[in-house]
């Protein structure tokens, strides 16, 4: 789980990078926002919920190929190790 948790942080982290300014871009980065701070808090499966929301909201805004995609991707179904 330690794995996955670290996969997921990274992620976040990487999803802080400036996004263009848009509605879509506005409900991402709150909800990143949220989920950093639930993850910081050791409310891991809240944060990870909010992971799982991210996901489609960032295939939208940088594409399905794009590197934050990947990683929020991995973050989200990497094996619990």
């Amino acid at each position: 789980m330690g794995d996955r948790l670290a996969g997921l942080f990274l992620a976040l982290c990487v999803l802080a990078a400036p996004l263009e300014a848009s509605a879509d871009s506005a409900a991402f980065k709150a909800l990143q926002k949220q989920s950093n701070k639930l993850f910081k808090a050791g409310k891991y499966q809240q944060s990870l919920t909010l992971a799982q929301k991210l996901l489609p909201m960032g295939k939208k805004e940088f594409g399905d190929q794009h590197v934050q995609t990947a990683m929020l991707r991995n973050s989200i179904y990497a094996p619990i190790g």
